[in-house]
């Protein structure tokens, strides 16, 4: 049997992640990794789709994508600007830097 992934399910929070940085963070990523399990391969929700659907604020979110990003657990593969300023990013995880965060943090769970 073929299930589609629905993403108002659940969110993965990695442990390495809420260690890091915290749980916020944690579900941020999981959202991101959640829609690049769906049909496209990555996330194209904005920023603030995201603070809406993890109950944040655009702000908290921004600074916890930033902090994603500089650590490359998060990789931007395009850019989409449009006329009213919003600005949409093409999004996928990187597990492989997850992993690396697993190790650093394999003792604390």
């Amino acid at each position: 049997m073929d299930r589609k992934f629905d993403s108002n399910y659940f969110i993965m929070c990695p442990k390495s992640i809420v260690c890091e940085y915290d749980i916020t963070t944690a579900c941020l990523y999981g959202l991101i990794w959640s829609f690049c399990q769906m049909e496209l391969g990555y996330c194209i929700l904005s920023q603030p789709q995201m603070a809406k659907k993890l109950g944040r604020s655009t702000r908290s979110i921004n600074t916890k994508f930033g902090n994603l990003k500089k650590s490359d657990l998060i990789r931007i593969l395009k850019r989409e600007r449009f006329p009213d300023g919003g600005v949409l990013l093409h999004t996928v995880t990187n597990h492989k830097e997850l992993e690396k965060l697993d190790e650093k943090h394999k003792d604390k769970f």
